[in-house]
């Protein structure tokens, strides 16, 4: 697999990560997902974030859906660190917090009812093995949700994205452009890497104006 995956070496250090993670845009992304989250997530699910990083999103998650059972995974230790550090002193609620790749999940067959993935699918190295990863651990009818950036996303999009958020428009248009550079996918990227992992059931559609969300159906 070539293309936009495995760029590895461009993200960001992890004290890099977290300040950006905490910044206004990350949190106006992450009340996007959010909304899906606490409308699409059964009652008691057992949820992992694949790729948590400092955990910010599931930190969010815990007060709003408090009936789930939360896990992370990162492959950064110093990221999980870093996330377990704030929530000690915050005292926020606790979820267990695991190092291991996306490729390898140290976690028993038919698992979860519920795998995320915000913004990391495109950084794994073997994206088709970190599939049929997710795939393995999903219980029967369990869903995978991977978000991306859509790299085909039309102008009129990114308008409306801008006209919604209340960010002007050339701060917009300027971010996606950069952005694209090393970090957006193609519907053609997700359709390729399902096949290869041999994923029978699966759906892409734009949300949220910029974003891809991939669903995987155990």
């Amino acid at each position: 697999m070539t293309g936009p995956f495995f760029r590895v070496e461009i993200e960001p250090p992890p004290w890099l990560y977290h300040l950006m993670a905490r910044g206004p845009f990350f949190k106006r992304v992450y009340r996007l997902f959010l909304d899906d989250l606490t409308a699409g997530v059964p009652a008691g699910a057992c949820l992992l974030d694949v790729g948590t990083g400092p955990g910010f999103l599931l930190d969010y998650l815990a007060p709003l859906r408090p009936d789930l059972r939360l896990f992370g995974l990162d492959l950064s230790r110093q990221m999980l660190r870093r996330g377990q550090r704030r929530r000690s002193r915050l005292a926020l609620p606790l979820w267990p917090g695991v190092v291991a790749p996306a490729e390898v999940l140290p976690f028993g067959d038919a698992v979860f009812d519920q795998v995320l993935a915000t913004f990391s699918f495109h950084i794994w190295r073997r994206p088709a093995q970190g599939v049929a990863e997710v795939s393995r651990v999903l219980k029967p009818g369990g869903r995978a949700w991977l978000y991306e950036i859509n790299r085909e996303v039309a102008f009129p999009e990114l308008r409306r994205f801008a006209a919604v958020e209340k960010i002007p428009y050339p701060l917009v248009y300027l971010g996606f452009r950069t952005i694209c550079w090393h970090h957006a996918l193609r519907a053609g990227d997700f359709g390729r890497v399902f096949k290869e992992a041999g994923v029978k059931h699966w759906h892409l559609e734009p949300v949220h104006h910029l974003f891809w969300r991939g669903e995987i159906i155990a």
